[in-house]
């Protein structure tokens, strides 16, 4: 699944742990940098656990119905006091080729982008709105990076817990949410099935199924400042009963990521707007 995303602000550093409901005027549009490192799986399954120092430019744009920023692209589709429809987009990381370990001699898979509608249900909030239950349904088509060629849907539904002031603290922001990731079987193929032109003694070849694909369990804890903003996350996912998990391809049943990202802001507009923050 991707590590980062619109749904999930995050990356998920899949960007899922959003703010609260919290209207705010903001300005319309900032520019900065960030820079975030993240430690994280090839893919879910893999024993090959990569580190990454990504430096990346800022920029958020907000109107209305449209929002840019360090979450993804947000297109507010429709908007009511309990459900939101809008656009969740996300990326996997790239898979190396390598000449060792159990994808040795298989060609490198390039970062899936991954782009849909997102249902979000808010289910609870408590009198000051400083926590909030919500249901999220982001269904996602998976397409090479550079490339039109269609290598799935992911469907990750998840249910989200999201307190703000957390225990005591200003301005911090603490999610946690989890939830069962299911995906076809174009999507699953193209980390887990095996053609038998690479099938060796020890790596037979393997038919990937679509299917249920895991559970996902991912925490988050995030502060913004006038001018910076900080954030980290720590996602586990399972593999127990997926439909994949007899493939040569999965290693470990269990994985870990984390992260964490500052970002500065250079810039903004004098004209401000009304939205959720």
């Amino acid at each position: 699944m991707p590590v980062w995303a619109a749904d999930t602000d995050t990356t998920r550093t899949d960007g899922q742990a959003r703010s609260f409901s919290h209207r705010h005027s903001l300005p319309v549009w900032e520019v900065g940098a960030g820079l975030s490192g993240i430690t994280l799986p090839d893919y879910r399954g893999s024993a090959r656990q990569r580190q990454y120092l990504l430096p990346f430019p800022m920029f958020v744009y907000r109107s209305p119905h449209l929002r840019v920023d360090r979450s993804g692209i947000r297109a507010d589709l429709w908007d009511s006091d309990r459900v939101e429809l809008d656009v969740s987009v996300g990326l996997t990381p790239p898979v190396r080729r390598t000449t060792t370990g159990i994808r040795a001699g298989m060609p490198r898979l390039k970062s899936l982008f991954e782009i849909g509608p997102r249902l979000q249900v808010h289910l609870w909030s408590d009198a000051s709105r400083k926590q909030e239950l919500r249901l999220e349904l982001p269904l996602r088509y998976a397409m090479p990076l550079g490339r039109l060629q269609n290598r799935g849907w992911v469907f990750s539904p998840s249910l989200g817990w999201r307190v703000s002031d957390v225990v005591g603290f200003s301005g911090w922001q603490f999610g946690l949410w989890g939830g069962p990731v299911f995906a076809t079987r174009a999507y699953h193929r193209y980390y887990y099935e095996i053609d038998p032109q690479h099938a060796r003694t020890w790596r037979p070849a393997y038919a990937a199924k679509g299917g249920y694909g895991g559970l996902e369990l991912t925490a988050a804890l995030n502060k913004r400042y006038p001018q910076t903003w900080v954030a980290g996350f720590v996602r586990a996912t399972h593999l127990g009963g997926a439909a994949f998990a007899d493939s040569p391809l999965v290693e470990r049943r269990t994985n870990v990521s984390a992260g964490i990202v500052l970002g500065w802001l250079f810039a903004r507009s004098s004209e401000e707007v009304r939205q959720t923050d």
